[in-house]
């Protein structure tokens, strides 16, 4: 198994432990992990945040077995799983204020819309080794919920309805530049971007 770097249980994480403990494979496929592959060069280090059951770093080690893997979840149980999946990466049960490694890559894919707080996607600069990248997915939650750009509660899957203009606005002020923006092959993970701190 994986080793488990720091153990936690911040923010909703029982929602996810119960829907990992129903379906350990939840958003294993689709495509969306071989679309940032094909998009990126194989680094060094990678910080999965958000890694839930680890299909992206379990993906990554098919193509890139020469590097070094690091998940961070707020789910114990999807922790418990990614580790079984990937034993050859290090997990950690927590946000990305619980990681004290530094990488040449981090991934957030269908994660960054759920910071009620922004100031969290700056913080995940701190865990960049110098030249290294953000990959930052997000799905197009505002138009398959049209509306209001605003951040939407009232369940277990809280998440920001924007048009890609305001992310790329929120990216900005967080401090990063945009390297390249992509255009993913679903609704649910059509905004990417790579970025790099400013």
């Amino acid at each position: 198994m994986g080793e488990l770097l720091v153990e936690g249980t911040p923010g909703s994480a029982g929602f996810y432990d119960m829907l990992y403990r129903e379906n350990p494979d939840r958003w294993s496929s689709g495509g969306r992990d071989e679309f940032a592959i094909d998009h990126l060069k194989q680094p060094l280090s990678v910080l999965d945040i958000g890694c839930g059951n680890g299909h992206t770093i379990g993906k990554m080690h098919e193509r890139w077995p020469g590097t070094e893997y690091y998940g961070v979840d707020i789910s114990p149980v999807a922790v418990e799983v990614a580790g079984l999946r990937c034993p050859y990466a290090r997990f950690i049960c927590g946000t990305v204020d619980s990681v004290f490694v530094k990488v040449d890559l981090v991934t957030l894919l269908g994660v960054a819309e759920h910071f009620e707080d922004m100031d969290e996607l700056g913080r995940v600069k701190r865990v960049l080794k110098p030249g290294g990248l953000v990959y930052l997915e997000i799905p197009n939650c505002i138009a398959y919920r049209p509306g209001k750009e605003e951040f939407r509660g009232g369940g277990n899957q809280n998440e920001w309805h924007l048009k890609r203009e305001s992310w790329d606005k929120v990216i900005e002020a967080q401090g990063y530049r945009i390297v390249e923006a992509l255009r993913g092959n679903a609704v649910t993970w059509e905004f990417i971007w790579i970025l790099e701190p400013k």
